[in-house]
């Protein structure tokens, strides 16, 4: 869906590798599964928001857990984008069209 939207994009199956490509790289969305090995995903937009501010923003967390308490109340207090498992093509494809378009109006103002 990404090419299809002219989009370029980049996958890692490893946290930690991917933390050090979003720390030192700009995207325009980055999808983040929260529960990860070695490193969780909340661990890794905690560092993202951080360090590189710009890319925290356009996190779109992906995750089974949101019944987890430690999880939902993440959800609640840091207002993100998340998608909940399992997840279809539309779904994905709403997320993107909300992050750009906060995006937009953050450009504009």
């Amino acid at each position: 869906i990404l090419k299809i939207l002219g989009q370029e994009p980049v996958g890692v199956s490893d946290p930690v590798e991917g933390l050090d490509i979003a720390l030192n790289q700009r995207f325009d969305l980055i999808f983040l599964d929260i529960k990860m090995p070695n490193l969780s995903g909340l661990e890794i937009y905690n560092q993202l928001r951080l360090m590189n501010p710009d890319n925290a923003k356009v996190v779109v967390f992906i995750t089974g857990d949101v019944g987890r308490e430690e999880v939902r109340k993440f959800l609640e207090e840091e207002r993100v984008n998340y998608l909940v498992k399992p997840i279809s093509l539309q779904d994905i494809a709403n997320a993107i069209q909300k992050v750009f378009s906060i995006e937009t109006e953050e450009r504009k103002s």
